[in-house]
């Protein structure tokens, strides 16, 4: 298994991961540095016991700390299994606010509607902000409009719904410029199923 997959995926979790990487990372050179001078100091006839005593105190702090990894991941596997069964969370609303955890920070993006044929619209603010922020209208005024599967991504806990604000609707303008532009390229209607 990949490490990269044991990662929580919610962003509470995986603050608290993180910071458990960086406790292992400082104390992995301070068993490598301290060790040795640890065992120069110590007299020859006890050397022996040293040693052990120093490989069980690293083994322990490692252990420990690959333990805690292990519970934050079954604790965030948990939390998005109950934000998923609990139902509320796999219904998106048009208006409704999503954040999406990014590795270097969140995006939001607010849910517009259903497409028929394209499916879920969004509209995404075109900043990527490093920490979370108030939510008001004036976040989406410069941002752009795609299709993304967006009540998907709820339900998985992929996203999260985090402020409602009012819904400027699925444009009609925008729906129309799409069928029209696949009209033109093509001579068969994207409705159409083949």
């Amino acid at each position: 298994m990949k490490v990269e997959m044991l990662e929580p995926q919610l962003r509470h979790n995986r603050v608290r991961s993180d910071r458990l990487l960086r406790r292992k990372r400082q104390v992995l050179p301070l068993v490598i540095v301290l060790g040795p001078i640890l065992v120069l100091l110590v007299p020859e006839d006890s050397r022996g016991a040293m040693v052990v005593a120093l490989l069980a105190a690293a083994g322990g702090a490692f252990g420990y700390i690959e333990m805690r990894g292990i519970l934050i991941f079954r604790q965030d596997l948990r939390e998005r299994r109950e934000r998923h069964s609990s139902g509320s969370t796999g219904e998106v609303k048009p208006g409704d606010v999503l954040e999406l955890n990014a590795p270097d920070g969140v995006i939001y993006a607010q849910y517009l509607g259903m497409h028929p044929v394209y499916g879920d619209a969004i509209a995404v603010c075109p900043v990527k902000h490093t920490n979370p922020v108030s939510v008001d209208p004036a976040l989406f005024r410069a941002g752009y409009v795609t299709f993304y599967p967006a009540t998907v991504a709820v339900a998985r806990g992929l996203a999260t719904v985090v402020a409602h604000l009012p819904s400027p609707g699925l444009c009609v303008a925008l729906v129309h410029a799409m069928d029209e532009k696949w009209q033109r390229g093509s001579s068969k209607d994207p409705r159409e199923r083949s």
